[in-house]
């Protein structure tokens, strides 16, 4: 247990990322010509008092954000989030959601919170209605 929530921010770029597909501009360009460079979508991490993880917004870079944390914090294997959190549903805040699902992590009964408006239209989708049905949420 520690004696401090830490927040660990794990992208600060727009929901693309940098670079961004099809993008020829001078920072995209310097991002694949530097990978030190690139910047993953916005995304929060948070390690409560009880070192339960608390993982803000699900990108499609949600591998590399994982490992971010896990390293950031002295782990040797990648987090695994207790919750996930929506602020909003732009494409490059729940993108990754799939990697929740049975194919690559099989999560059970992950809690995910968001707005009533932004569950419901999520419960709509098919792809996380399979989820829900095959009980990753």
């Amino acid at each position: 247990m520690s004696h401090f929530v830490t927040l660990t921010l794990l992208g600060t770029a727009q929901d693309a990322g940098l670079p961004q597909a099809g993008c020829g501009c001078e920072r995209c360009a310097l991002a694949h010509a530097d990978s030190s460079k690139i910047r993953f979508p916005v995304s929060l991490g948070i390690r409560g008092l009880d070192g339960s993880n608390h993982l803000i917004e699900v990108t499609r870079r949600l591998p590399s954000q994982l490992s971010e944390w896990s390293l950031s914090l002295g782990e040797k294997v990648s987090i695994i989030p207790d919750s996930v959190t929506f602020t909003h549903l732009h494409l490059g805040h729940i993108e990754g959601i799939g990697q929740f699902g049975k194919p690559v992590m099989a999560m059970k009964d992950l809690p995910i919170y968001s707005t009533r408006k932004n569950i419901d239209y999520l419960e709509k989708r098919i792809d996380f209605k399979l989820m829900v049905d095959d009980g990753n949420f």
